[in-house]
């Protein structure tokens, strides 16, 4: 269907997650950037000022979030963090007992005054909780075939032939005087010798 995508609950992305919840439907119809899905007598297109629910990978779909308070750290211009990140970060902040979502307070976690910039440990952990969510079976594939390129390349470098120029030698020619005769015109002739008395 043109502008549309359409998924089996199964087949649904797993970025918006959605298909896991027992009251989606077993077919879903996403409108790609700027459509919509009507009803043939629906007439409400036309009172349309701005809509949502495209594709949460759309730049389009990125909400604003500010912060105020004493928690949260001033004059920061903060990365993007998912909406459902807010979730866990207000559990932290309210101190209240955080029920499992698939929001990550390790992804909202850095625009708090208790957090100081990420340092390498943090990158490191928050690539791990990647891994984990991306499964370790498409991360274990990707790492094989970098490995298996960077062999090959070896391999084939090392075994690749290589053209070597090497510049022609060239001998000296000498040449031995015959006579002083006058008129002579051909007094001079090569001499293969590189003994100098006998050039003399």
């Amino acid at each position: 269907i043109p502008n549309y995508e359409v998924y089996k609950k199964s087949d649904i992305p797993n970025e918006y997650h959605y298909r896991s919840n027992v009251r989606i439907g077993d077919i879903l119809f996403v409108g790609k950037n700027g459509y919509d899905i009507y009803l043939p007598d629906d007439n409400s297109s036309t009172e349309l000022h701005g809509d949502h629910g495209y594709d949460n990978r759309a730049k389009s779909m990125h909400p604003i979030f500010y912060g105020f308070g004493p928690v949260f750290k001033e004059n920061m211009l903060a990365k993007p963090f998912r909406s459902v990140d807010i979730y866990p970060l207000m559990s932290y902040i309210l101190k209240i007992k955080e029920r499992q979502t698939n929001g990550s307070f390790d992804d909202a976690k850095h625009i708090l005054k208790d957090f100081p910039e990420e340092t390498f440990s943090d990158k490191i952990n928050l690539f791990v909780s990647k891994i984990k969510d991306w499964g370790f079976l498409t991360v274990g594939c990707i790492i094989i075939v970098i490995l298996i390129s960077i062999v090959y390349t070896a391999v084939a470098c090392r075994y690749s032939q290589r053209s070597i120029y090497v510049q022609p030698h060239y001998a000296p020619v000498r040449y031995r005087l015959l006579s002083h005769t006058e008129g002579s015109t051909n007094n001079l002739v090569a001499s293969d010798s590189e003994n100098e008395e006998e050039l003399q």
